[in-house]
């Protein structure tokens, strides 16, 4: 079972202020945006492809909150919010003999983003 379940995701863009998730109109347009209006609605707009995936689905959506969340400008910022939710510090490290990819599989995100979060936190445990 994954750490965090995809409704939990939608629970934290309710609480982050997004008041709007939505499909973009077709599979040509962007894998999602975060965008936040001039009347400081805050939506996130997905690419309809997700809607027969899971693991691009949870990224996408974590990543757009991810912005709401940490009132991010960069790309990264938000990135690593997201990773941090969807693959939280206990949970991870109970799983660190574990090939990447099954770690991935159990979370249900991209594999890079597990590289990534191991990365993070081997950083951090070296200040």
């Amino acid at each position: 079972m994954v750490p965090i379940p995809i409704i939990e995701l939608y629970r934290m863009a309710n609480a982050h202020g997004i008041e709007l998730i939505a499909w973009y109109p077709d599979l040509r347009c962007p894998p999602g945006r975060y965008v936040c209006d001039e009347w400081g609605q805050r939506m996130i707009y997905l690419n309809p492809i997700y809607q027969r995936d899971g693991v691009g689905l949870r990224c996408n959506l974590a990543h757009g909150i991810g912005y709401a969340a940490t009132d991010a400008t960069g790309k990264e910022q938000a990135k690593r919010w997201a990773r941090n939710i969807l693959l939280p510090d206990e949970w991870i490290m109970n799983r660190l003999e574990e090939p990447m990819y099954k770690i991935a599989a159990a979370a249900g995100v991209y594999a890079d983003w597990v590289f990534d979060r191991l990365c993070d936190l081997s950083s951090v445990a070296n200040l």
